[in-house]
């Protein structure tokens, strides 16, 4: 048997299969692309949503203070004053990081595991610094009202105390909640690289 018969044959059963792996890799980014731009749509809803209703209920406790912020209202005006500010801009940065990730033509001519490569990309690193952008941008706003309610309404200072406890723990969670989302990206981003080696 001539050596290079297998060869050919298998060179031609591959150039074959790398034909057929490109038409199927443009149908899956088509599909990838409208997946992406639905759950894209849903985070801008419920982004907004949650957005909308946070900023009523603020603006409404700035101008009706309840319990222990209507003995100290204008250090609750102030609190909430800042963390309105921090949520604002933590609204800004995750727009701007995940739901204005750009599906260019550019994008779509590009081979499937680019594409991927591109959006587990983004969104890991925009967990790994999400925290920073998300959550520490409210961090003064609520400091400023549990240690000005603790010094302003001392009969309150343990229930502020307590709440300040929940609200740590509370950052702590969400901290470690985007840690394990950008090392699970990462992960995926890793098996990517692994594969692309022993294609």
């Amino acid at each position: 048997m001539a050596p290079n018969l297998p060869f050919d044959e298998m060179q031609h059963a591959w150039q074959n299969q790398d034909i057929e792996a490109k038409r199927m890799s443009l149908e899956e980014i088509r599909r990838d692309a409208d997946r992406f731009r639905r759950r894209t749509r849903l985070n801008k809803l419920f982004t907004y949503v949650g957005f909308a209703v946070s900023v009523a209920i603020y603006i409404s406790l700035m101008w009706h203070p309840r319990r222990a912020a209507a003995e100290a209202p204008t250090v609750a005006r102030i609190s909430m004053a800042l963390v309105l500010a921090g949520t604002f801009y933590a609204v800004y940065q995750y727009r701007k990081q995940v739901l204005a990730m750009p599906i260019s033509a550019e994008i779509m001519a590009d081979d499937c595991l680019s594409f991927h490569r591109r959006q587990l990309g983004r969104l890991r690193d925009y967990y790994r610094m999400g925290w920073w952008l998300s959550m520490a941008p409210i961090i003064p706003g609520f400091a400023v009202g549990f240690i000005g309610l603790a010094v302003n309404v001392p009969a309150r200072r343990r229930a502020v105390e307590l709440s300040a406890v929940v609200f740590l723990v509370l950052l702590y969670q969400a901290w470690t909640g985007m840690r394990n989302r950008a090392d699970k990206l990462q992960r995926k981003l890793d098996r990517l690289d692994q594969a692309q080696k022993h294609s």
